[in-house]
């Protein structure tokens, strides 16, 4: 008896240090601080004490304490390192020895496989699930991110659902009764929410290894009259540069600066960072987010981070397909060019090859001659808003857009950066009309004066130093931009780890 619990002992010794070897010096050293902070001098972690990790969703944590601690008695330090892997590491990180029986699983998979009290893995292919099912693992996975208006969420979620358990529904070749297996419920909930395996990761490292990554939705400066908070709540879920802002600015609102495609580009130039572009119009709400500073110009710009989206009246994402060869992302340009129907004014998503056509293209005439397509040669193919009767897939279908925000998802210094090239822009359009006048009224001959300026000519003189004064004038603001550019520090801003 004696010699087997000896070899007992000498494996557990083998296999915490094959664990530890996989972990890095200051992992473990952050590991075993909190291990022992929950510990708090017990010998062993029970339930209770588990439980503190997980106080925002304790179901969560109960479940996941009695899947760690089947058929076993302590809950060790190794079991805990077993536990960071298995959620906080990438799936790079091999370990010989798992909590799960199989290595090759998502962080969704495992999330989920909890959720369900799958205690003895099987093949994920033939575990089935319930729309109810699927719909408790999007409710527990919105809890992450401790917002207040769950219940808000998941009424929109449920519209992403259950269309896809319509026995109807020929997507899923495992539908079964009304069920669909593991795998595919997992593949449609990463379609709802794309990056939600990398937030499982962070939320671990922060529960596991107390790192503190910012996990909250963004604030906005003004208020919206076209995003909600249920809204701004699903696109902070899908995509990674939302979520590393943790202000939106308001760039454009046509309540306040009208709906002129001028403005609306004039309000776009000069913002160094990304931006959400949503509208309204008689179908429903969407939107194109760009990963890239705008450019007004007769090529194609963005890559394969750029999307499109609606919102209302169903959630949708369609994303670029990096494999494609048309890199024709997207389009801005504020002039047409005369007798060349490819470069028209307007803003496209997923423009054609010839460029006469759009994914989605809002046009000088906003308000009418704005419109979608199905698809495209870049982003994934199906309507951005279902049309109100039926359309061929190779049709325009028009839009009649009633309102349009623009949203920066940069620093304040990005906007204050946006700003102050406004301003110079501003100032050289001033000099350069007051130059031009000044030598249109030099070219004149006393003659023209006469004729042109009879009412004012008897003041000549004043106006030729008017002119003069005002060049003066905005030559000295120049000036005094320079200085000051010169002596002000640039502005920081402080980001959290």
């Amino acid at each position: 008896m004696g010699s087997k619990h000896s070899k007992d002992k000498q494996k557990q010794k083998e296999i915490d240090s094959l664990v530890q070897l996989h972990f890095k010096d200051e992992e473990i050293i952050q590991a075993k601080l909190v291990y022992e902070s929950l510990l708090n001098d017990k010998k062993n972690l029970d339930l209770e004490l588990f439980s503190k990790l997980f106080e925002n969703d304790l179901e969560f944590g109960v479940k996941l304490y009695k899947y760690i601690m089947k058929n076993k008695k302590t809950f060790t330090f190794t079991d805990y390192l077993l536990l960071i892997q298995a959620f906080s590491k990438d799936a790079s990180s091999k370990i010989p020895i798992h909590l799960f029986k199989a290595n090759n699983l998502t962080k969704l998979q495992i999330f989920s496989l909890i959720l369900l009290e799958q205690h003895e893995h099987h093949d994920i292919n033939k575990i089935m699930l319930s729309q109810q099912d699927v719909e408790n693992i999007l409710y527990h996975l919105i809890m992450i991110y401790d917002i207040d208006n769950l219940q808000l969420i998941m009424d929109s979620l449920k519209n992403r659902v259950s269309p896809c358990f319509d026995e109807s529904n020929e997507q899923f070749l495992a539908y079964d009764n009304k069920r669909i297996n593991l795998r595919e419920a997992t593949a449609l909930i990463t379609r709802i929410f794309s990056s939600i395996n990398q937030i499982i990761q962070i939320y671990f490292q922060n529960k596991l290894l107390h790192k503190q990554i910012y996990i909250q939705v963004p604030n906005m400066n003004v208020q919206s009259i076209i995003m909600t908070d249920d809204f701004i709540c699903l696109l902070y879920m899908n995509n990674l540069y939302y979520q590393a802002s943790h202000n939106l600015t308001l760039l454009h609102q046509s309540s306040m600066d009208g709906m002129s495609l001028q403005t609306i580009i004039n309000n776009l130039l000069g913002y160094d960072s990304q931006t959400i572009l949503v509208a309204r119009s008689n179908l429903g709400v969407f939107g194109i987010f760009n990963n890239q500073p705008w450019l007004s110009q007769k090529e194609a710009q963005g890559d394969d981070n750029c999307f499109i989206f609606s919102f209302q009246p169903t959630f949708k994402i369609f994303t670029a397909n990096n494999q494609s060869k048309n890199k024709n992302y997207v389009y801005m340009n504020s002039k047409s060019i005369k007798d060349y129907d490819k470069y028209q004014a307007g803003i496209g998503y997923g423009m054609s090859k010839d460029g006469l056509k759009y994914r989605l293209w809002l046009d000088q005439l906003i308000h009418s001659q704005s419109y979608i397509m199905f698809s495209d040669d870049i982003y994934e193919p199906g309507w951005i808003l279902e049309p109100k009767e039926y359309t061929k897939r190779d049709q325009k279908v028009y839009l009649n857009i009633d309102a349009i925000e623009i949203w920066g998802l940069g620093s304040e210094e990005n906007f204050q950066n946006q700003i102050q090239r406004k301003i110079r822009n501003n100032n050289h359009s001033m000099r350069a009309r007051i130059i031009n006048k000044k030598i249109m009224f030099s070219l004149l001959s006393d003659f023209d004066k006469q004729i042109f300026f009879s009412s004012t000519f008897s003041h000549i003189n004043q106006v030729r130093e008017d002119i003069c004064c005002a060049a003066d004038m905005v030559e000295e603001q120049h000036r005094l931009d320079r200085e000051q550019r010169n002596n002000v520090q640039p502005l920081r801003v402080n980001e959290e780890s």
